[in-house]
C-alpha cells in the first residue's frame, strides 16, 4: 500500500464526511507515526468533538502530549478520563502511562 495514496484517500474522505470517526482515528494515527504531532493532535481533538466519551482517544491524545512534553495538556487528558471513566480499566492505564518521566 502506498502511504501517500492512502493519506490522500483519507483526506478526501474527511473532506466529504468530516464526522467520519474511523477516518479521524486513521488520520491521527498516521500523523502520529509520521512524527506530525501537531496534525495528530488536531485530528484527535476533532474526534473528541464528535465522540466526547471516547476515553481511548483521550489516552492517545494524552500520550501525544507526553511525547511533546506538554505536561499541562497531558494532565488534562488524565483528569478528563478519570472524570467519566474512573471505574473503567482505561482509567488505571491512563494513570500509569500519563505521568512525566522523572529522569
Amino acid at each position: 500500500i502506498d502511504p501517500i495514496k492512502a493519506m490522500n484517500e483519507l483526506s478526501q474522505i474527511i473532506t466529504s464526511d468530516y464526522r467520519n470517526l474511523d477516518t479521524l482515528v486513521l488520520l491521527a494515527a498516521a500523523n502520529e507515526m509520521s512524527g506530525k504531532f501537531t496534525e495528530a493532535i488536531q485530528y484527535r481533538k476533532e474526534l473528541a468533538k464528535y465522540d466526547p466519551w471516547n476515553a481511548s482517544n483521550y489516552l492517545a491524545l494524552g500520550l501525544i502530549y507526553k511525547k511533546v512534553n506538554d505536561s499541562q495538556n497531558m494532565n488534562l487528558m488524565l483528569n478528563k478520563i478519570q472524570s467519566f471513566a474512573s471505574s473503567d480499566p482505561i482509567s488505571k492505564q491512563a494513570a500509569e502511562q500519563l505521568v512525566q518521566n522523572t529522569k
